[in-house]
């Protein structure tokens, strides 16, 4: 759903990736922020070329699809783990603000036309979604499966960094989870992503802690995805709306009773 146009060229003899109207955060983060985050766990594609001037991005190709299952999935978590644990950056970049506004619900609501208590409880679980936004953790904000591959030497790495931000880890770990998910899913997810954790550190956050924001984060996506989708007008929005009518309902009633609300 980015604005950018992306396609494979040739470079100097091998393949690569290019991107034409990058965004001036993504151009800054592969210029300034991978260097220093390779050597902590967090594998990127090499960049190859930066023109903020015509904002002309060009990266390492990376040949390999992944699906986040079993193994692999083990090994995305403990790059976002490592992410997370990153205390401080020398190059201070810009970043995306994540962020979840009443008016932003209103909007996602106006198009997804759900019934009045499915609308209350997403209305409410935005009411209490302020700390998944507190700048705890240096966050990739787009974790999800499409935005990971292998490189020529087998290593996992992440792109599109257009969304880099901070935040609750909850934000990355949400966009892994297929579907809206369960209880079970949120669960496993935790305990998987905590095992990469550091206890030692004071910021590493519970395990209830985190499966509830996991669902909050989970919220959250649907009014980004659906707000996204009408800005750029995607030729697809109308199967996502139809999906999403179809499962929130359901899902929204198991949520509120998950994160504690209390508007039924």
């Amino acid at each position: 759903m980015g604005a950018s146009s992306v396609k494979k060229i040739h470079w100097q003899g091998n393949w690569a990736i290019q991107k034409t109207d990058a965004s001036l955060l993504e151009m800054i983060f592969y210029r300034d922020v991978a260097p220093e985050l390779q050597p902590l766990g967090v594998q990127t594609p090499n960049l190859l070329a930066c023109d903020v001037s015509t904002r002309r991005l060009v990266i390492e190709y990376l040949p390999t699809k992944v699906q986040l299952t079993e193994a692999s999935l083990i090994q995305a978590l403990a790059h976002l783990a490592a992410l997370h644990e990153v205390k401080g950056i020398m190059s201070r970049p810009p970043m995306y603000t994540c962020t979840w506004t009443l008016s932003a619900t209103e909007q996602a609501l106006d198009a997804l036309r759900l019934d009045h208590p499915s609308a209350r409880i997403m209305a409410e679980l935005q009411s209490q979604s302020d700390y998944l936004f507190e700048p705890l953790h240096f966050l990739s904000g787009d974790s999800n499966e499409g935005n990971w591959g292998r490189n020529m030497a087998g290593q996992l790495c992440q792109f599109d960094w257009e969304r880099f931000t901070v935040g609750h880890p909850a934000i990355d770990l949400a966009p892994m989870i297929p579907g809206m998910g369960s209880r079970d899913n949120y669960e496993a997810m935790a305990d998987m992503y905590l095992a990469h954790r550091h206890c030692s550190s004071g910021t590493v956050p519970s395990r209830s802690e985190l499966i509830r924001h996991i669902a909050l984060a989970k919220s959250w996506l649907i009014v980004e995805v659906v707000n996204i989708l009408k800005q750029r007008k995607h030729p697809a929005i109308g199967k996502y709306l139809d999906w999403y009518r179809q499962v929130l309902p359901d899902w929204l009633q198991h949520s509120h009773k998950l994160c504690n609300l209390s508007v039924l």
